[in-house]
């Protein structure tokens, strides 16, 4: 894949630069049920959210998606849920762990100043 508008600089001058689409951070899948986890950034840290579909072919044999579940679909949808909320756990975890490890340092650095005057 190419990005065209850094190829003609007269484009590159009148484009509007344009944000990449937000990736999922991790993805769970069986049975045709996937799980997109997402990050996102609040002013109190990151958090991390669950988005659940089902993939099928309609009647022209092209791939769909759909946030509706047979009965059938219901082992693989808690088995996804389950992965996904492990990951997620870990994910906070490791988000809590930076955003701690970083306010640890400012104080540090703060000290140093004054220490310096």
């Amino acid at each position: 894949m190419t990005d065209q508008h850094h190829n003609n600089p007269q484009q590159s001058a009148t484009a509007p630069e344009q944000q990449p689409a937000k990736q999922p951070v991790d993805r769970v899948s069986e049975g045709g049920v996937n799980a997109s986890i997402w990050e996102n950034d609040s002013k109190n840290g990151k958090f991390h959210n669950l988005t659940v579909s089902r993939s099928y072919k309609d009647a022209n044999g092209n791939f769909q998606n759909t946030n509706s579940f047979r009965r059938q679909d219901m082992p693989a949808l808690m088995a996804v849920s389950s992965e996904a909320y492990g990951r997620m756990r870990t994910l906070d975890r490791n988000a809590r762990r930076e955003a701690f490890d970083a306010k640890r340092q400012e104080p540090t650095q703060n000290h140093r100043q004054g220490r310096d005057r």
